[in-house]
């Protein structure tokens, strides 16, 4: 998509690369993409244009790192970002594939079935903590709660 030397991109465009970025793209910022601004990876000052290929999202903190903080970005053909600290530091983001949601995951026999459910039971405390196997052992448990079993 491109809309030449148009500053801001059309709402098309946006959606596009929200879309595609779902986060803000610096190192381990998680903000989603629809609540980031899109930055031009070479300025539009500078004679970047406004298509896909020199659009990113980044949340506001690191888009004004961008401008005010001494970082630089480049953006690679197949859409690895490299952020440079002020340090000379480099830190890249690969951006995340997109899943073909007509066709279901193979099952393979270690994978245990979308819907199972790991119990494990605190016996001192009573409490059962349960997780999805879908979340690895550290991730926060999604459930607390109090049982007599």
């Amino acid at each position: 998509m491109e809309v030449g030397r148009r500053r801001f991109p059309a709402p098309g465009l946006a959606r596009y690369v929200h879309a595609q970025d779902r986060t803000c793209r610096f190192p381990g910022c998680r903000k989603p993409a629809r609540f980031c601004d899109l930055d031009h990876v070479r300025p539009y000052a500078e004679g970047g244009e406004t298509v896909e290929g020199n659009l990113i999202a980044a949340c506001r903190r690191h888009h004004r790192a961008k401008h005010e903080g001494g970082w630089t970005v480049t953006r690679a053909a197949d859409g690895v970002v490299t952020w440079t600290g002020p340090t000379g530091r480099a830190y890249r983001t690969v951006p995340e594939p997109w899943e073909d949601l007509d066709r279901p995951p193979p099952a393979t026999a270690s994978t245990p079935p979308a819907n199972h459910i790991h119990r494990d039971r605190n016996h001192s405390t009573g409490l059962h903590m349960v997780r999805s196997a879908t979340r690895p052992a550290s991730a926060k448990l999604s459930i607390l709660r109090l049982s007599s079993c």
